[in-house]
């Protein structure tokens, strides 16, 4: 997965939370249930962006020495 992949889902995810969110304010239950579910896909996703964003700078890092 490439690190701009994972930026979209995780900005589709939080839209999709901010939406969830408003309803569940409401007293909407099954939005509610929606909210808990994608905040735990966030935090899978945002543990994957983490990996991929220190990688992507090690080999930028990597690429300002060898220059």
């Amino acid at each position: 997965m490439e690190l701009l992949d994972v930026t979209k889902q995780m900005s589709d995810l939080l839209e999709n939370i901010q939406l969830d969110l408003a309803k569940s304010k409401r007293g909407n239950k099954s939005a509610a249930q929606r909210v808990r579910i994608n905040t735990i896909k966030f935090s899978k996703i945002a543990l994957e962006f983490r990996r991929l964003s220190v990688e992507e700078d090690s080999l930028e890092e990597l690429a300002s020495v060898q220059i």
